[in-house]
């Protein structure tokens, strides 16, 4: 008796759980069905039980972007100026031993497959921070070149 007993809470607790399921699946339902009905723009975020319409969203992302889209410029314009301490260290001792050529020359590749891919994307930062990175690698790689670094 205390088995059966035991079973029926179990298979009550189920029931109760499909049940809450399908009345959650079929509020949400509802709540769609109201959404659509408004004929908003195909892309508009739901937030708070309320419709942003895709204005408002696009003019709080596009000022996000603009914000982070100058600081990434900054730091792709910081960034490459790192190398300018090697680049003295070269030049100003005429001495390039401690210098890999080959590692240089492949960061000089690799830059300007970045660049390739910044223009071609039209990515501003990619293409400032590409361009920089090539000049400021490849002026280390020629003073690797005269002033004896090792391959």
């Amino acid at each position: 008796m205390l088995i059966i007993f035991f079973f029926s809470i179990l298979w009550e607790e189920q029931i109760i759980s499909i049940k809450l399921f399908l009345s959650t699946f079929i509020f949400l339902t509802k709540k769609w069905e109201k959404i659509q009905e408004l004929k908003l723009p195909y892309r508009s975020l739901i937030c708070h039980n309320k419709v942003m319409p895709k204005k408002i969203y696009s003019l709080k992302k596009s000022l996000q972007r603009r914000i982070i889209n100058k600081i990434i410029l900054v730091a792709a314009i910081i960034q490459p100026l790192g190398t300018i301490p090697q680049i003295i260290v070269v030049y100003a001792k005429h001495n390039a031993t401690s210098i890999s050529i080959s590692s240089w020359l492949l960061y000089l590749f690799f830059d300007l497959l970045w660049l390739w891919y910044g223009l071609a994307e039209k990515q501003k930062a990619i293409v400032v921070s590409s361009l920089l990175f090539t000049i400021l690698e490849g002026l280390v790689a020629v003073g690797g070149f005269l002033y004896g670094g090792s391959w």
